[in-house]
């Protein structure tokens, strides 16, 4: 009888394993990309990216999509072009825009107006005087 109730106990047990790990393998969800809004600046001949009173303007081409962190926000729509966080660099600062795909072919690296202290490696890929 002892050896029932044991096999019995050793079932719900695995189960209950069973059952917590399965569940903490579900899909965790995503914080919404933020809308990121694109405008010319006819002025300075250049499209600007701004968003919560921010706003990026372009400073180089990056090819492929190595320095690309986390997917933060979309410009132009929920089908527009994907905007990334920079590893190791503050998204209120720096950016990325790309197509929204594995092996992109280039993002364009936008600078935040404000910001005058350019990081040694960063500085490599200026492109533009904006």
């Amino acid at each position: 009888m002892k050896s029932i109730k044991s096999r019995a106990f050793i079932f719900v047990l695995a189960l209950a394993l069973i059952i917590t790990t399965l569940s903490s393998c579900s899909p965790k969800e995503e914080s919404p990309a933020l809308p990121y809004v694109a405008q010319e600046n006819s002025e300075l001949g250049c499209m600007e990216l701004s968003y919560n009173g921010k706003i990026f303007r372009p400073y180089g081409v990056i090819g492929g999509s190595s320095m690309r962190d986390k997917k933060i926000g979309v410009s132009g729509g929920a089908d527009g072009e994907g905007i990334f966080s920079i590893k190791n660099y503050d998204s209120t600062e720096w950016i990325l825009a790309g197509d929204d795909v594995f092996m992109s072919g280039a993002d364009m690296l936008y600078k935040e107006v404000s910001v005058i202290e350019i990081s040694e490696y960063l500085k490599q890929y200026k492109q533009y005087d904006y």
